[in-house]
């Protein structure tokens, strides 16, 4: 039994070492198996994404045509193209435009035309038109060709009639038609010089014959409204009316009083020679020329649509010419008219004015700087008619009192029987002499 046992022992244990190598090779193959599959699936899916880009390199484009006809459209037989006699091929050769073939569209199913035929065709209707206008003398007498009725060698054999009726006029047409030819560039209109602000924003205003006019300025308007709003709407609109910077509303009571006609301009505050205040914008000789034309601007900066501006106060400031000089270009610069209230006998502000070349009205008489009664204004008006008749013209400056209000409503009611005539402050502008 012992040996029975170490027997079947052996045996059990060499029953094993002999099944080991066909088992190993039954598993080799079976791996070699699946790698060639896992090839050919791979090999089979590269095919598929691929095939399209393979089928056009192999095939080529004849492929294309299949696809089309694939898809249903209709290519049909290659159009053959017209020959051109020797003479046209050379002026055909410079552009590639006129190289390109053209295209039967006489099929119901023709391609679309491409684009570069378009471009051929535009190419052609140009090129007869411009020959059209160069030659008007061929086309009105005829050319040996037409006239004996030969074939345009230029044109193909199937479109001699065609030609021949287009480029034969009859005889009516010749001796009565003419080519149009192309219009002349006109000239270009000069650009007028931009209009001064003293002449764009002025009151129209047509001068009376023979007749002396006298300019009336309201200034120190603003600060009272219902008296403002008394010379808007009472006063005749030949009145001209200033506004004080330092009012809450000047832009509005400036576009009010345009509203009614009226000219408008802005009260220039400058240092006076006696203790009246003339504001925190007024013009003073201590100061730099460049802070005065920054008080300038904000003086300026009160409204829009303006004329010029009216001196107030100033008696020192306009007799320091290094502080006034540079305020009067300022002015200049911006077309502005400037009308010199004169607080001294003599006009240095329009002395200036003048040689600087602005627009300069100068005030004649005040009618209440002293008594806002009616006797004084009436007293002040007569000498004003007086020095209108004398010269020509006449300015003079008033404040928004009502007396003074009340009075010249009536006042300007009297100057047709007068001989005398009312007129907007721009219109007696560079009239009065300056002295």
């Amino acid at each position: 039994m012992a040996r029975g046992r170490k027997a079947g022992g052996q045996g059990g244990k060499i029953g094993p070492q002999n099944q080991t190598v066909p088992g190993r090779r039954r598993g080799a193959y079976g791996l070699l198996a699946a790698w060639m599959l896992l090839l050919a699936v791979v090999g089979i899916a590269v095919v598929y994404v691929y095939w399209p880009a393979i089928e056009r390199q192999i095939l080529g484009p004849a492929t294309e045509q299949n696809d089309e006809a694939r898809m249903g459209v209709d290519v049909g037989p290659a159009q053959p193209v017209p020959s051109l006699p020797a003479g046209a091929q050379d002026e055909a050769a410079p552009t590639a435009v006129e190289q390109t073939p053209q295209l039967d569209l006489s099929g119901p199913q023709s391609a679309p035309l491409p684009d570069i035929a378009l471009e051929a065709e535009r190419a052609d209707r140009v090129r007869s038109t411009d020959e059209a206008v160069a030659e008007p003398d061929r086309i009105q007498q005829g050319t040996p060709q037409e006239t004996s009725g030969e074939a345009d060698p230029g044109v193909p054999p199937q479109d001699t009639q065609a030609a021949a009726a287009v480029s034969s006029p009859s005889p009516s047409d010749t001796q009565t038609a003419a080519v149009p030819r192309a219009p002349e560039a006109m000239p270009e209109a000069p650009v007028p010089p931009a209009m001064p602000a003293w002449q764009r924003f002025a009151r129209p205003f047509t001068s009376p014959a023979d007749r002396p006019l006298i300019a009336i300025v309201i200034t120190g308007l603003g600060l009272n409204g219902p008296r403002t709003l008394q010379a808007i709407e009472q006063l005749p609109p030949e009145i001209s009316l200033s506004f004080s910077p330092y009012a809450k509303q000047t832009e509005e009571f400036m576009r009010t009083a345009r509203a009614f006609g009226h000219e408008v301009l802005v009260d220039l505050p400058m240092e006076p020679a006696t203790r009246d205040d003339p504001g925190t914008m007024a013009l003073l000789t201590g100061l730099a020329p460049d802070a005065n034309l920054d008080r300038l601007g904000l003086v300026l900066g009160r409204g829009r649509n303006y004329v010029g501006v009216v001196g107030s106060l100033g008696s020192r400031f306009v007799g320091d010419p290094s502080a006034l000089e540079p305020v009067l270009q300022e002015l200049g610069r911006r077309g502005l008219l400037y009308v010199d209230n004169r607080p001294v006998d003599r006009p240095h502000a329009a002395l200036k004015a003048v040689t600087l070349g602005l627009p300069v009205a100068i005030n004649d008489r005040s009618l209440d700087a002293r008594m806002a009664a009616t006797p004084a204004v009436d007293a002040s008006l007569a000498q004003v008619e007086r020095i209108a008749r004398e010269r020509g013209t006449a300015v003079a400056l008033g404040q928004p009192n009502p007396t003074t209000l009340a009075f010249l409503a009536e006042w300007v009611k009297t100057l047709p029987g007068k001989g005398l005539a009312l007129a907007p402050v721009t219109a007696v502008a560079n009239t009065q002499p300056v002295r």
